[in-house]
């Protein structure tokens, strides 16, 4: 699979049109809650409606931009909390996201975020799969351990950053392949590392973007098509 693009909540609000489309695609929602989003919503000067929670792994919002695929962007509010040293075998915050894998199968990780104030504190998660193994055949970045693939967007030390940009799981270098166990249905995990990270797209390439990244590391403009 070239593109993975699905942010779970995030890209069924995009697919269904609205909030309450997208809450009944993943049964996390009443219709009382439904309604109020929607009243929220249409009210002149409110730019969106959100729902905390619900099923998923914490809290995700969804927040209308203009610069961001589909014209929006899944975002983790800035709290200045402090940054999670670890990956967690059980998160309090998280996505997923299910995509279809080959067995034996080179494959690349890319994100695009954006990092509030772009403030490096601001600009990592942690990434695990369900399948995953190394080059060899062993488990490696699984989901339910402690193991995971960071990204950070800033492309190393001191670079900076500047509105979107693209990242893989190499600080500074570039990553190395990633390969799945079995053919078939796989889950993508996005668990939070730093808050204030925004994210639009999430690439899973094993050709054209196998070898480059498919954008700028600052103040990209890259939309790819699904």
């Amino acid at each position: 699979m070239d593109k993975l693009r699905a942010l779970s909540y995030f890209v069924s609000c995009a697919e269904e049109g609205s909030f309450a489309g997208a809450a009944r695609r993943f049964d996390v929602s009443v219709p009382a809650l439904d309604r109020l989003v929607e009243v929220a919503a249409s009210v002149p000067g409110v730019h969106g409606a959100r729902m905390t929670g619900g099923g998923f792994g914490g809290a995700v919002v969804v927040l209308a931009d203009a610069t961001a695929a589909d014209g929006s962007r899944l975002w983790n509010p800035n709290k200045r909390a402090g940054k999670i040293a670890e990956p967690l075998a059980s998160p309090a915050n998280y996505f997923e996201v299910p995509f279809q894998a080959e067995s034996g199968v080179a494959y690349h990780l890319w994100l695009r975020g954006k990092a509030a104030n772009n403030y490096w504190g601001n600009d990592s998660v942690f990434v695990q799969f369900s399948g995953s193994v190394n080059a060899s055949g062993a488990p490696v970045n699984r989901i339910g351990t402690t193991g995971a693939a960071t990204v950070s967007i800033e492309e190393g030390t001191n670079a900076g950053l500047a509105n979107w940009g693209w990242a893989d799981d190499s600080n500074g270098g570039f990553a190395g392949a990633m390969y799945f166990a079995t053919t078939g249905t796989h889950t993508l995990r996005i668990q939070v590392r730093e808050d204030g990270l925004s994210l639009d797209q999430i690439v899973l390439s094993a050709d054209k973007y196998a070898a480059v990244s498919p954008g700028a590391t600052k103040n990209d403009k890259t939309i790819l098509a699904r």
